[in-house]
């Protein structure tokens, strides 16, 4: 849109009583909001800062839970290692202590190691101490027990506690089933306290998710001290089983009724594709999430470790979260801001008139302005730049007048520029002119020069006033501009005569360097800011004495600058106006 069209717009606007009151409302309205949305942004922020610090609570109970559970495993392991031969009764003994301590722990065993070889015998010794069905067995594909093929070992169960509800678990051999395998072979290789996969248990008549934590037992015997734990031979597996639900419960069974937190899930291997639900606790009817990135967000995410094996606990904020008495701040804070808006639209409204009125004068003065200045800017091409800057900083004389000082004038023009004129149509001279001029000027207000006027083909200029650098400098500089213009005119014969004008043109120069006159000449009614005096008519018969394409000076102006440039005598010349002999010289050029 342009700034054209958007004045049409907006000037019947302006005219309407009630727009500016109906800008300030919306721009109040519009910013409670935005202050609103920060602050209840800010405000969700912090309730969800403080529940991820409460859910966190539950998290570290049910790994301070695992950590209790697996040091009881441990305690069997240092049991074990401190007696030559543990009996059924010694192991019933102490496990019924460990379990009576810790209610997560379903159940005990002991897997001890035995061989093809000796495998009738370790069945008739099981049988012998009160089961007389007692066989080492594995679960055929249909999921029935059935007796255990032939292998080089077996670790079946051959210790339990309790007995009861685990009678179906006496026998099986743990290594025939691939996940309870990777677990006692990851124990045995590492000689630490492992963990497997999710399982469902043999023992359970529900099928429920359960973990097997599986600690290595080693014969004693003397080994080198740099001997790996593969290289010892083991005695047989500590063996605890966790039943999932019974262990997270254990630990969050006052943190799941608790409103200030929602639902409760479990994964485990979070960190690869094969993540699996394994625990849910879930306050609706809606389908369990299979994943972690199923569940949407915000929840508070926590590891539990489970020996080597670690899981991911997944805590929601309750249904309704956060509910609006949590989000007062931001409410009040909005509706205190609408409050001001009122205010602020009916002070506006009040002095609305007012505005309006002084509106329009600041126009009418704005547009007075905008013609001084384009006048002013006009006026400023009829004076030099220097005098024009002086009057608007109010520094200059503004009434008829002059005064004596020290000048260096200079005077330029064309040669034969009256044959010139009757060569050359009147649109080309003009052409020619112009561009003469336009450019001899830019070179001395480069330079510092006061252009005084232009005579026919001549220009004028002088240094000294308004402003000086002193006498020498001022003359010095008026010889560089010379210099700089006859420079520019080889450049300048090349233009012209590629437009067409096939006769070069020079031009000559002449400075002299005295006492003038320079001020206001002129009437009330008109002034002319100009120099004259003797030195002015003696710059401008020097510039007729001098020859084109060279810089002439007089000896006054040489005094000034002798150690600045390299000149060459002209000799004497009696100018009669002067009525007095002057020396002339010619500025020796690149």
């Amino acid at each position: 849109m342009t700034i054209a069209m958007f004045k049409k717009i907006l000037i019947p606007l302006k005219q309407q009583k009630w727009l500016p009151v109906i800008t300030v409302a919306t721009v109040g309205v519009c910013i409670s909001l935005v202050f609103f949305l920060f602050a209840i942004k800010s405000e969700r922020q912090r309730l969800l800062s403080e529940f991820r610090e409460y859910a966190n609570q539950p998290i570290t109970e049910i790994n301070n839970l695992v950590l209790a559970n697996i040091s009881s495993v441990e305690s069997m392991i240092a049991f074990y290692e401190s007696s030559d031969y543990v009996s059924r009764q010694e192991f019933n003994t102490f496990a019924s202590s460990v379990l009576s301590s810790h209610d997560s722990i379903q159940a005990l065993e002991w897997l001890p190691k035995v061989v093809e070889d000796n495998r009738k015998a370790f069945a008739l010794e099981a049988q012998l101490d009160g089961f007389s069905n007692y066989r080492i067995t594995e679960r055929a594909e249909d999921g029935k027990l059935v007796l255990a093929g032939s292998r080089p070992d077996y670790f079946p169960v051959y210790y339990v506690e309790p007995l009861w509800g685990n009678e179906e678990a006496l026998g099986f051999d743990v290594q025939s089933e691939t996940t309870r395998f990777v677990a006692l072979l990851h124990a045995r290789r590492t000689g630490q306290i492992a963990a497997s996969e999710p399982i469902s248990l043999v023992q359970s008549t529900n099928r429920e998710n359960g973990v097997l934590i599986a600690a290595p037992v080693f014969e004693k015997a003397e080994f080198h001290e740099n001997s790996s734990s593969t290289d010892k031979p083991v005695l047989g597996f500590v063996l605890a089983v966790f039943q999932i639900p019974k262990l997270i419960m254990a630990a969050e069974n006052r943190w799941v009724e608790d409103p200030n937190l929602g639902d409760f899930y479990v994964f485990s291997n979070p960190d690869s594709q094969g993540q699996k639900l394994i625990f849910a606790h879930q306050s609706t009817t809606d389908n369990l999430p299979k994943t972690v990135a199923a569940i949407p967000k915000p929840y508070v995410s926590g590891n539990i470790q489970i020996a080597d094996r670690r899981w991911q606990m997944i805590i929601t904020p309750p249904n309704g979260w956060p509910a609006a008495v949590d989000l007062w701040l931001p409410w009040s804070l909005l509706f205190f801001c609408l409050g001001l808006t009122v205010i602020a639209s009916a002070i506006f409204r009040m002095r609305l008139l007012g505005v309006m009125e002084l509106e329009g004068l600041s126009n009418a003065l704005q547009a007075k302005n905008e013609k001084l200045e384009a006048v002013s800017k006009a006026l400023a091409k009829y004076l030099p730049s220097q005098l024009w800057d002086s009057v608007l900083a109010d520094e200059g004389q503004r009434s008829i007048g002059a005064k004596r000082k020290q000048l260096t004038v200079f005077f330029g023009d064309i040669v034969e520029f009256t044959r010139l004129t009757h060569e050359l149509p009147p649109d080309q001279l003009m052409y020619i002119l112009n561009d003469f001029f336009t450019e001899m000027s830019a070179i001395g207000i480069r330079h510092g020069a006061t252009l005084d006027k232009y005579v026919g083909d001549a220009v004028v200029m002088f240094f000294g006033d308004p402003t000086s650098n002193g006498a020498r400098q001022d003359a010095a500089s008026c010889v560089k501009m010379a210099i700089e213009m006859q420079e520019r005119m080889i450049d300048l014969r090349k233009k012209w005569l590629d437009l067409g004008y096939p006769k070069p043109f020079h031009m000559r120069v002449g400075i002299h360097s005295g006492s003038c006159s320079v001020g206001n000449f002129g009437s009330d009614e008109r002034m002319s800011y100009t120099i004259v005096g003797e030195d002015v008519n003696l710059a401008a018969r020097v510039e007729k004495l001098g020859k084109p394409d060279k810089v002439t000076i007089t000896s006054d102006t040489l005094e000034l600058i002798r150690d600045q440039f390299e000149f060459t005598s002209c000799g004497v010349v009696h100018v009669e106006s002067i009525n007095r002999d002057i020396e002339l010289f010619s500025i020796n050029l690149q």
